[in-house]
Order: structure tokens, then C-alpha cells, then sequence
């Protein structure tokens, strides 16, 4: 017949092991270090375990830390570069569509941001270093908006078409006239004979071909308003409107002819 085990209740437990840790607490210090050596000895390999993992925890945050701020570094240089590159592109490629509109021989584009602009002028981060003289014309938005005024070797400032001091060799219906720019920002064209000229409303005007600066015509506006001059009847009073939102712009390039890099 099975022997039945007898049964503890768990009043019976507590109990007991309260007067064992009253026991511990009031035995001699001796004694209780030789308990807790035996403790350690049995218990050696679950303990160095037990630590072993908690100091992996916290060596591993720190690394953890670390590996993701040098990931976080990585993506946005990884971001940059890309943005670089498209921006490149879009330049090549708007470059690449202007060349083949204007065939331009022996003539580079140096890009510039634009750092100040009035409406007479502009100021863009690119100057002797890269090339430019004064004199060489301004393209914005595959037209002239000006040429350069004045120049140090890093920066460089457009006088633009608008301004009063801008006067320029043009074409008119393929008839030669000089503009020059106005003090309310308009583009004149001034004492053209209206026996001698044919103006319409709507005709383009291009900038002429210059020796050294500019081989090919260009683009500049058209004429936006066309009457009989008040102050004298056998003039023109011919009014042009740039071809290119200047107020918009960002950014231009300056025309360089390989000859003025040749010589800097």
C-alpha cells in the first residue's frame, strides 16, 4: 500500500522559513560567510551567467548608440550626394538643350548663385577665379539679362538690362539698333527713324554678335509697346520687355569664350 505523502500548508512553510532567516540574521558572522561561500560555490555557473549577460546588455547599448548615429551620418551624406547629383544633371542637361538652340563656339558657362539683386543689378558668388572679365554677357533663363560690371576673385556683379547704364547692340527684326535700359526699368530703344525702321508689337529683339564675348545671337526680349515718339514725330518710341522673369531667378551663367580663359 503507497505511503501518503504528508501535506504542509503554507502557513507551515512561512513559518519555517521565517525562523530560518531569524537564524541567519542572529547566527555568528563566521558561520553565515561560510554559508554564503558554499551559496557561491553551488551557484558558481548560473551567477557568472547571470552577469555575463549583464554585461553584454550594458556594453551593447553604447555600440547600439554609436552604430546608429554613424548610420544616421551615413544617410544623409548618402542623401546629399544624390541630391548633388540630380542637381548636376539638371544642369547638364538645360546646358546640354541651350547649346544645341545656340552653338556657341569655344564658349563655356560658368554657373553662379545669386547672392544680392536690385533692379539694376546682380551680385553672384563667381568671379576672376573662374574666369569671368567684364564685358562678358549674363544668361538667365536662356536669354541676356546683362553683362559684367565689375569684378573680384570670388564674386561678380551683373549689370542688367534694365538698368540705365546697360547699353546694347541689338537686332530688331533683323534691323541693327542699340537698347539701353530706363529709370522706371523699362528697355528703350531710342531714335529709331520710323522712315528707316519697321517696329511691330511682338517682334523679338536679339543681342548682336560681339567680338571676344559673344559669337552667336541671342535672345533679349521683344518689343512690348510701339508708337509714334510725342517729343518727335519721325521717331520711334519703342518700349522692350526682357525675355526672362529676372525678379525669379536664382541662379545664371556668364558666357566664357575660351579665348578669355586663355588669357587669365
Amino acid at each position: 500500500m503507497a505511503r501518503k505523502r504528508p501535506k504542509v500548508s503554507n502557513r507551515m512553510l512561512f513559518t519555517c522559513f521565517l525562523l530560518a532567516g531569524f537564524i541567519l540574521l542572529f547566527s555568528p558572522q563566521r558561520f553565515t560567510n561560510k554559508f554564503q561561500l558554499a551559496f557561491a560555490r553551488i551557484f558558481r555557473w548560473p551567477l557568472s551567467i547571470s552577469r555575463s549577460l549583464m554585461l553584454s546588455a550594458s556594453t551593447s547599448q553604447p555600440l547600439k548608440r554609436e552604430n546608429n548615429h554613424k548610420q544616421a551620418q551615413a544617410q544623409n551624406h548618402i542623401a546629399n550626394l544624390q541630391a548633388q547629383l540630380e542637381s548636376q544633371i539638371a544642369e547638364n542637361e538645360r546646358l546640354r538643350q541651350f547649346r544645341k538652340e545656340h552653338p556657341l563656339l569655344n564658349a563655356v558657362f560658368v554657373y553662379g548663385d545669386i547672392m544680392q539683386a536690385s533692379p539694376t543689378e546682380l551680385t553672384i558668388n563667381c568671379g576672376g577665379s573662374e574666369g569671368l572679365v567684364e564685358g562678358q554677357f549674363v544668361i538667365g533663363d536662356n536669354s541676356i539679362i546683362g553683362t559684367i560690371s565689375q569684378l573680384s576673385a570670388h564674386d561678380a556683379k551683373i549689370r542688367l538690362i534694365t538698368s540705365p547704364l546697360s547699353r546694347l547692340a541689338v537686332k530688331i527684326a533683323d534691323m541693327d539698333a542699340v537698347i539701353q535700359g530706363s529709370t522706371d526699368g523699362t528697355i528703350k530703344a531710342p531714335l529709331l527713324s520710323r522712315k528707316l525702321y519697321s517696329i511691330k508689337t511682338g517682334q523679338q529683339v536679339f543681342c548682336r554678335p560681339k567680338n571676344a564675348l559673344l559669337t552667336t545671337p541671342i535672345l533679349i526680349g521683344c518689343v512690348s509697346h510701339c508708337k509714334t515718339d510725342a517729343a518727335n514725330p519721325l521717331l520711334w518710341d519703342v518700349t522692350i520687355s526682357p525675355a526672362c522673369d529676372i525678379k525669379s531667378l536664382t541662379s545664371v551663367d556668364v558666357i566664357v569664350l575660351n579665348k578669355n580663359l586663355s588669357e587669365q
